[in-house]
């Protein structure tokens, strides 16, 4: 199979467009946002061209229904100015990126590559990391170091991004890291550089403790699990081998971490189950959200209103039955389901990897708004990419 010229072109535009989601996961900088209008034109000429366009499977249909229902909440929302800037800005175009990278990925390594892209956007949110603790060591990796993050005067990008959003991207690094190394096939430069990556995943976790974000722990520790499941059922490590690794590893990191990030870390719990401080505050707003949400219950209140309305204490879940009612939040749900039940099919390689980064996705939507993630709707379009690439073991759902 052989790629046009305006494939190849595609192609590279949605690997830069990747490495740059990971500077901020909510969304894309000026760079990306310039990239984004790029891929739309240029997958938009193609259609035209070939006049073909790929539809397989409900995730396709689901997530069009879902940037359609946001569209339409513009009739009815109690913010035209945000539910016009969530639904045209945000979700289309997004949509449209998300479409035409499973329209164009033919290969194994088109997915490989994509996910290489963004962890190597990493990089430059973990150099972040460095500058903010070496700016103010005194806050070690915590809040107000990242006024530096993830990098001085927001050259990358403009603005500031949280130590949540931080620690997550660094996080999903891990993850995504040993998927690389297990799928190895050959001694080309790019394994080389999967090879050589795998060093990374310790960095990047050591790099996700300092920024002292709870939601990032979260994810890093699914993301750990799925490293270690998967090494030892693929035989690549034993369980003695993860002790003796454990066991020096936790004495390094109790000389790097600074103990307010362990105290802040190691209560973890406490503030759930008592619901005290920031996770008792959450569940008053999201029980005010959720009293307000059943006024209008079908239909919600609008796309992007929950800001306007509400405020912070964001859940995803909240979040789209607030605005899209439960209408909007049925089919979110299903759009999950439809990644999960697909992935479910793969092979022991893939199916760990792409159970990790739903069930990262997943569980930290209870405690931030992912409705417009485009980094989230992005690494679900690859895992899907990774179905249909294997279209001839399995039926596509």
């Amino acid at each position: 199979m052989t790629r046009s010229n305006i494939d190849k072109f595609m192609v590279i535009l949605t690997f830069l467009f990747i490495f740059s989601l990971s500077w901020n996961p909510v969304n894309p900088t000026r760079f990306g946002t310039l990239l984004q209008l790029s891929i739309i034109f240029v997958w938009i000429a193609r259609i035209v061209k070939s006049k073909k366009v790929t539809f397989e499977g409900s995730f396709f249909l689901l997530i069009w229904i879902f940037v359609i229902l946001n569209i339409t909440s513009m009739i009815w929302t109690q913010d035209f100015n945000r539910s016009y800037s969530r639904s045209i800005n945000n979700l289309l175009f997004s949509s449209i990126v998300i479409h035409s990278v499973i329209d164009i990925y033919k290969f194994e390594n088109d997915v490989r590559s994509a996910l290489a892209a963004y962890v190597v956007g990493t990089y430059v949110v973990a150099f972040g990391v460095v500058l903010s603790i070496v700016a103010d060591p005194a806050a070690g990796g915590h809040y107000s170091a990242f006024n530096y993050t993830p990098a001085i005067t927001g050259t990358y990008p403009p603005g500031v991004m949280s130590p949540n959003q931080t620690g997550i991207v660094l996080a999903l690094s891990t993850a995504i890291s040993w998927y690389l190394f297990l799928t190895i096939k050959n001694n080309s430069i790019f394994d080389k550089f999967c090879k050589i990556n795998i060093l990374y995943i310790p960095v990047s976790s050591i790099f996700v403790l300092l920024t002292s974000s709870r939601q990032s722990l979260v994810v890093l520790t699914i993301c750990l699990t799925y490293i270690l499941i998967s090494a030892v059922r693929l035989n690549k490590i034993n369980g003695r081998s993860i002790g003796y690794l454990l066991i020096p590893s936790s004495l390094v990191l109790s000389q790097v971490i600074p103990n307010y990030t362990i105290g802040r870390i190691s209560n973890i719990y406490e503030p759930i189950i008592n619901l005290e401080g920031n996770f008792g505050s959450r569940f008053q707003i999201w029980e005010m959200a959720y009293k307000i949400g059943m006024e209008a219950p079908i239909l919600g209140h609008g796309a992007a209103t929950y800001r306007t309305i509400i405020g912070g204490g964001s859940n995803t879940y909240i979040v789209v039955f607030f605005e899209l009612g439960l209408i909007g939040l049925i089919i979110y749900i299903l759009i999950i389901l439809s990644v999960l039940y697909n992935s479910l099919k793969l092979d022991p390689i893939d199916k760990y990897f792409s159970i990790s980064i739903i069930l990262s996705w997943t569980l930290i939507g209870m405690l931030r708004d992912n409705t417009h993630s485009e980094q989230m709707f992005i690494m679900f379009a690859l895992i899907i990419v990774i179905v249909i690439l294997n279209r001839h073991k399995y039926t596509i759902v």
